[in-house]
C-alpha cells in the first residue's frame, strides 16, 4: 500500500531535508511524497539472493550493488526512489 503523506507539492530540496530527518523512508515523485510500505520475508530473501548473484557476476570491477536503503534519483522524471536493487559502475554515484 502506498500512502501520499500530504497534498502539498515539495521541491526536491524540501523532500531531501524532510527525508533526512524522517524515521521512515519516503519516495518522491515529481513533487509528491509517498510513505513506503514494509516488505515480506520472501521479498527480502529474493532481493538478497539476486543481489548476491549480481555481485558475484560483477566480480572485481568498479561496479557496485546497492540494496533498498540507498536512494536513486531519476533526473528525467524528477523522482527519488529506493529500489530493491541497483547497480552502478559510475564512480560519481
Amino acid at each position: 500500500m502506498v500512502v501520499q503523506i500530504a497534498n502539498t507539492q515539495l521541491t526536491p530540496e524540501e523532500y531531501l531535508a524532510f527525508e533526512e530527518k524522517s524515521l521512515e523512508k519516503h519516495e518522491y515523485v515529481n513533487g509528491d511524497v509517498y510513505a513506503m510500505a514494509g516488505s515480506t520475508d520472501d521479498h527480502n530473501t529474493l532481493s538478497i539472493n539476486v543481489a548476491g548473484a549480481i555481485n558475484y557476476h560483477l566480480g572485481i570491477s568498479a561496479c557496485r550493488v546497492y540494496m533498498a536503503d540507498v536512494k536513486a534519483y531519476l533526473e528525467a522524471r524528477n523522482c527519488y526512489y529506493y529500489p530493491d536493487l541497483q547497480v552502478t559502475c559510475e564512480a560519481k554515484d
